[in-house]
């Protein structure tokens, strides 16, 4: 029997993650049974039916009181703004997942086991107390026995750790500088707003938004390899859903070009990282990614050397959808693993 799987908090992330898990074929592992939503039944079903940027659903989406069905699927929906009257054990739900735009878990995490469910996925950047799991970096240390709340990671983090794991493990990083191109993201301002010096309160729409080096620290803990070997820089741009990167890794081992190139296709292809980690060799722009559910599509005609050791490689991410389909993805490792106390 497919486990009940419920959604906290219907944002950009959660839209996708609904139809993501959809579309994945996951039916038999998982199913989304209820949604909380304070918006109500009728917003959540316009979220879902209309995207200025990905656009138009296509299938169907009718509601009725508080049923909501996607595709002849039955969702219930709730609208509590107090989480703590929320009683999942009740509801039979096993596992929830936040949306990280209405939190990143930590304490709402442990709200929400506290209030009867048996796992918690954060879709996105998790807090300090969640274990993030990326596919082909770190998701075979999940326990189902000790780890209770579980996060996606960023986008950015899900991009660039395969690259670094896999160029590492095959030529020995010595010294590795990046930059991201972050899209806007949903919780970005139209306009500023107060803050004591914050970047983050200026207009995302109008400006080149500089970063911080947050995900350095995010990276070397997915993988610890990279200490003291990682630095680089995020910016925002008003762009959207898609972002870019470049990394440039000094190695240890002499290579050439063809042997970068043949390092990340060959990887691309195995069993760790299909799905995830892509390669393209035609000239495109960031809109030609909008939906692709890779975590990184690395741009093969911009690799490039700087004499025998030092590499640099360029790549896209749909910040948006292919964090959706990871969220989906580590659902359902999640549910594969079992959840103690379920059928």
């Amino acid at each position: 029997m497919p486990i009940r799987v419920a959604i906290d908090g219907f944002g950009g992330l959660s839209r996708h993650f609904l139809l993501a898990a959809q579309a994945g074929g996951f039916s038999d592992l998982f199913e989304i049974a209820q949604i909380n939503a304070p918006e109500g039944t009728a917003a959540v079903a316009n979220r879902i039916k209309f995207d200025s940027i990905y656009g138009r659903f296509h299938g169907s989406v009718t509601h009725e009181g508080n049923r909501l069905t996607v595709n002849d699927l039955p969702i219930t929906v709730t609208t509590e703004h107090d989480r703590e009257k929320l009683d999942w054990a009740k509801a039979d739900i096993d596992l929830v997942v936040i949306d990280s735009s209405i939190s990143n878990g930590g304490a709402q995490a442990q709200l929400l086991l506290a209030q009867g469910a048996k796992k918690v996925v954060v879709a996105g950047r998790g807090s300090e107390t969640e274990l993030t799991l990326i596919p082909g970096v770190n998701d075979t240390s999940y326990d189902p026995d000790d780890h209770h709340a579980v996060a996606t990671g960023t986008a950015a983090a899900n991009a660039i750790t395969p690259l670094c794991i896999v160029l590492n493990n095959t030529f020995a990083a010595v010294r590795v500088v990046y930059t991201v191109v972050n899209p806007v993201q949903e919780s970005a301002s139209a306009a500023d707003s107060i803050g004591a010096g914050r970047l983050s309160t200026r207009a995302s729409w109008r400006n080149i938004v500089p970063g911080s080096n947050a995900l350095t620290a995010e990276v070397v803990s997915l993988a610890p390899s990279m200490d003291s070997k990682l630095e680089g820089l995020g910016v925002t741009v008003p762009v959207a859903p898609v972002g870019w990167l470049t990394l440039s890794m000094e190695t240890e081992r002499r290579l050439t070009r063809d042997d970068a190139i043949s390092c990340i296709t060959k990887a691309a292809a195995s069993d760790s990282f299909v799905g995830v980690l892509g390669y393209t060799e035609d000239a495109q722009v960031s809109s030609d990614f909008t939906g692709d559910a890779r975590s990184l599509v690395a741009d093969l005609e911009s690799v490039a050397m700087l004499g025998r050791s030092l590499v640099s490689v360029r790549g896209w991410f749909d910040a948006e959808w292919a964090i959706a389909c990871r969220t989906a993805d580590l659902v359902a490792l999640v549910c594969e693993a079992g959840i103690p106390g379920t059928a």
